[in-house]
């Protein structure tokens, strides 16, 4: 009798699902697939001089990067697993405040608004990251254009929107209807599954890889970065005068690397 109970206990081990992932599926009909191993990022916050910025931990996993949406561009496909380590991303796109303590001076052309997004800085944002690098004895940097989208995805909590957070783009996003004009202080549109503001709308926020209309069809599958190297680089998640296309998370567009505009600003990462 006990052999037989021993028997059957075996057999229900090996009819168990394996630990190491499960897979949710998204309204969208997209799998995504989530780290079972032990994950012990925690959100911080950052303090520099005087003023403090949150940082949100996000558990690695495996996602469809690109869209096959009838909307679609070129750029977008072939849609192509990705898989990606734990990272840290800004909760935030970087404000004016935070720029004007690390580097003493605000060049955004919507300057005086201290918790908008600090923007018109494209020529000057390497020399942000060294000394905000300094100051924390940290390693932050841009977020590659896989961390990007995975995280505007909202993570493995992904619910398979269209923008960052939501189907209906103006609970999300500053966008061309509805932003008069202008950027908008960060946060106080609804957040999307991570707890990230402002990834659709606002301003564009630039990514570390260069920009190639054509990397989906070569990209590796593991932590793919295209080489940074070249005058153009990728631009993500829309802005303040864009229309809904342009806001939606798996939109890319190219941006000069040395050309300052009111509508890019940046948002942090690091590796975890």
């Amino acid at each position: 009798m006990q052999k037989i109970w021993f028997y059957i206990f075996l057999l229900v081990l090996v009819a168990l699902p394996s630990c190491n992932t499960f897979k949710e599926l998204t309204p969208s009909g997209e799998k995504i697939e989530v780290e079972q191993e032990a994950f012990t990022g925690e959100d911080y916050v950052e303090e520099v001089l005087g003023v403090s910025f949150e940082m949100v931990a996000v558990k690695g996993g495996t996602f469809m990067m690109g869209s096959n949406a009838a909307e679609a561009d070129d750029d977008e496909n072939p849609v192509h697993k990705v898989r990606l380590d734990h990272f840290y991303i800004g909760r935030y796109e970087v404000t004016q405040e935070l720029w004007f303590a690390v580097m003493g001076d605000d060049p955004s052309y919507y300057a005086g608004c201290y918790n908008c997004p600090v923007e018109d800085i494209e020529t000057r944002v390497e020399r942000f990251i060294d000394a905000l690098n300094q100051v924390t004895d940290m390693e932050y940097r841009l977020p590659t254009e896989a961390e990007w989208e995975f995280a505007a995805r909202g993570g493995g909590k992904s619910k398979g929107y269209k923008y960052s957070g939501s189907d209906i783009i103006d609970e999300v996003a500053w966008y061309g209807e509805n932003s008069n004009g202008k950027t908008q202080p960060v946060g106080q549109k609804l957040p999307n599954e991570l707890g990230l503001y402002d990834m659709s709308g606002n301003v564009w926020e630039p990514c570390s890889d260069k920009y190639d209309p054509d990397f989906y069809n070569f990209s590796v599958p593991k932590n793919p970065h295209a080489p940074p190297e070249g005058d153009y680089h990728v631009l993500r998640g829309g802005s303040w005068f864009n229309d809904p296309h342009d806001c939606r998370f798996t939109d890319r567009i190219e941006g000069y690397r040395n050309y300052g505009s009111n509508a890019r600003g940046i948002r942090l990462a690091r590796d975890m």
